[in-house]
C-alpha cells in the first residue's frame, strides 16, 4: 500500500514520539497498483487499557490532479501573455488598447507612441480626446459607436492630431471584445 516503506515507518515513529499527526501527505498503491495521494492524520487511542491508532485518511488523489493542472495552465497563460507582449510592443503597426466602457487607453505599443509622441505615461488611462489625437472629437464617438454596436470597424477614415500638432490622415480599424477594443490605425 505504502509507495515509500520508509514513510510509514517513519509515521509510526512520530506518532509514537508525539501521540499524533495532522494532515501528511503520502503516496499510496492500491491493489492494482494505481497510484494515489492521501491526507493522512493519526492519533493514539486508549481503548479497554489497550493503545490502538485511529487513522483518518482522505483521497486527495483529483484534487492534487486539479492543482497540477491549474500550475500546468498558469504556465501555459504567462507564455502566452510574454509571447503576446512581444508581439504587441514590437510591431511596427501602430496600435492601441481601450476599454470598451470608457474607452481609455490600457495598452499601447512603441508604433504607438512614436507616431503619436507621447509617452507610455501620458497614454494609459487617457482617452484620444483627452490627448487630443481625434481632430474632431464627434467623428471619434461616431467610430466608437459603431465599433460598440458591430463588435469591429474597418471602414472609416479620419484626421488626427500628434503631439506634435499635425493633423496625419488615418484609417483607423477597431475591433472590440465585450471588455476591450483594439484600435489600429494606418497613417
Amino acid at each position: 500500500m505504502w509507495e515509500n516503506p520508509a514513510e510509514r515507518d517513519a509515521l509510526l515513529k512520530d506518532i509514537q514520539a508525539m501521540g499524533s499527526v495532522r494532515q501528511r501527505e503520502y503516496r499510496w498503491r492500491n491493489r492494482r497498483g494505481e497510484r494515489f495521494t492521501v491526507l493522512l492524520s493519526a492519533e493514539t487511542i486508549t481503548l479497554s487499557d489497550a493503545r490502538h491508532m485511529l487513522l483518518m485518511v482522505l483521497d486527495i488523489t483529483q484534487r492534487k490532479r486539479a492543482e497540477e493542472e491549474l500550475r500546468a495552465s498558469e504556465a501555459r497563460l504567462r507564455e502566452s501573455e510574454a509571447r503576446f507582449s512581444a508581439a504587441f510592443h514590437s510591431s511596427p503597426v501602430i496600435t492601441a488598447i481601450s476599454r470598451a466602457s470608457d474607452a481609455r487607453f490600457v495598452l499601447a505599443n512603441d508604433a504607438f507612441l512614436n507616431w503619436a509622441g507621447y509617452s507610455r505615461e501620458e497614454v494609459l488611462g487617457r482617452t484620444a480626446i483627452e490627448l487630443g489625437i481625434w481632430e474632431n472629437p464627434a467623428e471619434r464617438q461616431r467610430f466608437w459607436d459603431e465599433v460598440r454596436a458591430a463588435g469591429s470597424n474597418r471602414s472609416r477614415e479620419c484626421d488626427c492630431a500628434i503631439a506634435a500638432g499635425v493633423f496625419p490622415r488615418c484609417s483607423p480599424r477597431g475591433s472590440s471584445s465585450h471588455s476591450m477594443a483594439r484600435t489600429t490605425c494606418w497613417p
